[in-house]
């Protein structure tokens, strides 16, 4: 595995998620809001308000609270996918107000 920003046990699935610094450096660029957040997107991992798996696997996970100016108000998302059968990654992470189509797996409907 690559040198991880964070590697934690994923709440949902119970397998180790992880996020790389090469990763998270990338998103920075792309998604300035979230420098700074590297804890709450661990959180979101370990504990989400609300999870959607995608038609394609994916798990769509979401917290709120973590916000700040333009992006108070909106649900922190973390998109991860399976590594393999034990290890999922983190993919991208950004704030947005919409949720993600799909099932959803938590909470329990």
């Amino acid at each position: 595995m690559a040198e991880g920003l964070f590697r934690t046990l994923n709440g949902i699935t119970q397998n180790i998620t992880f996020m790389t610094q090469r990763c998270w450096d990338t998103h920075a660029q792309k998604h300035p809001e979230i420098r700074g957040k590297e804890k709450a997107v661990q959180l979101t991992v370990e504990k989400p308000e609300l999870v959607v798996r995608d038609p394609d696997g994916y798990l769509h996970k979401y917290r709120s609270g973590h916000g700040t100016g333009k992006t108070s108000g909106l649900y922190l998302h973390v998109l991860e996918g399976q590594e393999n059968a034990q290890v999922d990654h983190v993919r991208t992470t950004y704030f947005t107000a919409q949720v993600k189509r799909g099932r959803t797996i938590f909470p329990v409907p």
